[in-house]
């Protein structure tokens, strides 16, 4: 099979074979394939962590917490 890349692509191939963490492009393009294939198999459980995981990255980011919580958690908790 042959395959044609993108400069992007070839860069980012001779970088880490540049890091000496794979012995060939070949070697890079299966480790590559090995992960996008373990991505597509995760857990919905462990998805579902990772989409809350970024929900609160999102949300520190924008400055709406306070003492760990909320600026949501804060206005119920003001409502008990």
């Amino acid at each position: 099979m042959m395959i044609i890349l993108t400069p992007a692509t070839e860069r980012l191939i001779n970088e880490a074979l540049k890091n000496g963490h794979y012995k060939d492009a070949d070697a890079v393009i299966q480790r590559a394939l090995h992960v996008l294939h373990a991505a597509h198999q995760a857990s919905p459980s462990r998805v579902n962590e990772c989409q809350e995981a970024a929900v609160r990255i999102r949300e520190l980011r924008q400055g709406n917490t306070l003492g760990g919580l909320t600026i949501k958690e804060l206005i119920n908790e003001g409502r008990r």
